[in-house]
């Protein structure tokens, strides 16, 4: 049982390291489809109902009340290849199946005073998916083939105006995180999923200088959860139950804009992600808290780089363009299957529509990764059908090439009691 356990701690780390070939690591950031097309650079500038989920302090902005919802759809591609796995597949290249993933999200804001203000959003900031073809015959099903992540968080929010030129928000987050993965390993398939809640909270300003009305400056602060997941683990038809933890990183974003016209915004700002406090998944037989095993990532902190500009055609149309450079945490000694592509380019356009109390917003993004190559850690299960492999840790040659991902944003939103044409300051 240790080996199997084993096993499935690998695997748990492997998922949990992966993503849908968006942001570094497995974070997400298509929050509203006038947040993507903008590349992401929305943390100073002006404020919707979904900057609950960039910069909260900016809904200071929104006088009365905002709903707004939508969904970013996700097609990721990418080939991933496995050198020096043998007894395990005959194939050492495999590429993900078209598939299509949905990140849905809903915001509210409301104006309880005239310095007080109250938000409640719902979106996801960690995920993954994917599925290789030919599991059955590739040697990369070992370490996994099949994995479908999702978390989704709920967060209350309450922000203030300090002074004329300060507005600071706190929130608290409600995060539930839900996983299934699957494997192959020579005649053994095993499959592993859970689910866990747990709690963190965030801090934001957002500083508009009265002496240079042309320039915004916007903070935001994400703690670090820590999840302790329970779930299932099937192997080969025999279930048994299974109890993991993992640390979810804390990040710090910085955002500055400039209006150099009444039509004309422009943002440049840097997400700092801490993925070193991603240390190791720990999984153990539940309830009896036997059989303890531990997988290192070996993770490192990255940043993201965005720059967003928004032009207002008229008082119905913007237009919107950017560019993300997303650097990847993935420790080049310790690859794995499910994050197959490295640093990330990515190139967004959008255009918004609003009119009366009502708008609708819409974005495309192509997403080019950067060819990796490395090695991956690997231990093979004490069995008899592996012969002089059982129990045996070889470091295989892996490598990610032809990463490229379509994302297609769309956001639907209401004002109430206030036209979105003069509704936000």
């Amino acid at each position: 049982m240790r080996h199997i356990i084993s096993s499935i701690a690998i695997s748990l780390s492997l998922v949990f390291a992966g993503s849908t070939a968006m942001g570094a690591g497995f974070a997400l950031y298509e929050f509203s489809a006038r947040g993507n097309a903008m590349g992401g650079a929305v943390v100073a500038n002006k404020a919707e109902a979904a900057s609950l989920a960039v910069n909260p302090a900016l809904i200071t902005q929104i006088d009365g009340s905002q709903i707004q919802a939508g969904a970013t759809f996700v097609i990721p591609h990418s080939t991933t290849e496995v050198s020096g796995l043998p007894a395990l597949g005959a194939e050492t290249k495999s590429e993900l199946k078209n598939r299509v993933f949905v990140l849905p999200n809903i915001y509210a804001t409301y104006q309880a005073s005239e310095n007080v203000f109250l938000g409640l959003a719902g979106f996801s900031r960690f995920g993954l998916g994917g599925e290789y073809k030919n599991a059955d015959t590739w040697a990369g099903s070992a370490i996994a083939y099949k994995f479908d992540v999702l978390s989704y968080s709920l967060t209350p929010t309450i922000a203030a105006k300090v002074t004329d030129e300060l507005s600071l928000a706190a929130g608290m987050e409600v995060m539930w995180l839900d996983f299934s993965e699957q494997k192959r390993l020579a005649t053994t398939r095993i499959k592993v999923q859970g689910d866990g809640i747990s709690w963190g909270g965030n801090l934001s300003a957002f500083y508009k200088p009265l002496w240079a009305e042309k320039w915004g400056f916007g903070f935001a602060y994400r703690t670090k959860t820590r999840h302790i997941v329970d779930g299932t683990a099937d192997v080969n038809g025999t279930s048994s139950d299974v109890r993991g933890s993992v640390a979810l990183p804390d990040s710090i974003t910085f955002g500055a804009s400039f209006a150099p016209t009444e039509k004309l915004t422009l943002e440049a700002g840097v997400v700092e992600t801490f993925w070193s406090s991603y240390d190791a998944i720990r999984m153990e037989d539940f309830p009896t808290a036997g059989d303890l095993t531990v997988e290192e990532k070996y993770y490192k902190d990255v940043y993201r780089l965005n720059l967003g500009a928004e032009y207002a055609l008229n008082n119905n149309w913007d237009l919107r363009a950017g560019y993300v450079f997303d650097k990847s945490p993935t420790n080049k000694d310790y690859m794995d299957t499910l994050v197959p592509v490295g640093d990330r380019h990515i190139l967004n356009a959008g255009l918004g529509y609003k009119k009366d109390n009502w708008g609708i917003d819409f974005s495309y993004s192509y997403l080019i990764g950067k060819d990796m190559s490395g090695k991956t850690e690997f231990t093979y299960p004490n069995n008899p059908a592996f012969g002089p492999l059982a129990d045996t840790t070889v470091h295989p040659d892996m490598k990610y090439t032809n990463a490229d991902t379509h994302m297609i944003g769309l956001t639907f939103k209401y004002a109430f009691g206030q036209h979105f044409l003069r509704g936000n300051k």
